[in-house]
């Protein structure tokens, strides 16, 4: 049996207690594939890679039609990315309607996660900041600002000032959450994101 999840056998999520997987339990610690990985997934021998890695070292040009495969396959890695479901759709099929089919079934199912096990009065607004972290990456100062999730969420619902005692700043403990000092002397929790 396989079982996967973000917060699989976290305690303290939810109103009533969870339960920890009993049993053997191996952690793997997966992350997307890099673009080498992506390389073999296309079929790229150790002899190419080995060649490229060697002319990166000595500083010496490729050939042409070996340069232009790698352009190639670098633009594609950008598009298809790294997840393991995502590249092999693409290796296997070449159809992009599908592979973003399934980058949108990842994305969502990071919404889901995001929310599952948060208060309802603050779902909303997680998802409205989620979905804002494209659009504030395309900006030039590429800062993702609460205030700009959007129009009708004012940073007052999730953020608060601190508290100024004798010229002392004061942070107020937010529990299992991370804090970060704005630039406008807001104090945000960002325990979601």
């Amino acid at each position: 049996m396989i079982g996967t999840g973000s917060l699989l056998g976290v305690k303290g999520y939810g109103k009533e207690p969870r339960s920890v997987p009993v049993g053997s339990e191996t952690v793997l610690e997966m992350y997307p594939l890099d673009f080498e990985e992506f390389l073999w997934a296309n079929d790229i021998t150790e002899p190419v890679i080995a060649l490229l890695q060697s002319s990166l070292d000595s500083g010496s040009p490729v050939p042409e039609a070996l340069h232009n495969r790698m352009r190639q396959l670098l633009l594609q890695y950008t598009v298809v990315g790294g997840m393991p479901d995502a590249v092999q759709t693409f290796v296997t099929s070449r159809q992009m309607d599908e592979v973003l089919r399934i980058q949108r079934d990842i994305v969502r199912s990071y919404e889901d996660d995001m929310v599952k096990y948060a208060e309802k009065k603050d779902k909303s607004r997680i998802k409205e900041c989620f979905q804002s972290i494209p659009r504030q990456l395309a900006k030039e100062n590429k800062k993702f600002q609460y205030s700009v999730c959007k129009k009708r969420l004012h940073l007052r619902k999730i953020c608060r000032k601190p508290a100024v005692d004798r010229g002392r700043r004061h942070h107020h403990t937010v529990p299992q959450s991370v804090h970060y000092r704005a630039a406008s002397g807001w104090e945000c929790r960002r325990g979601y994101l």
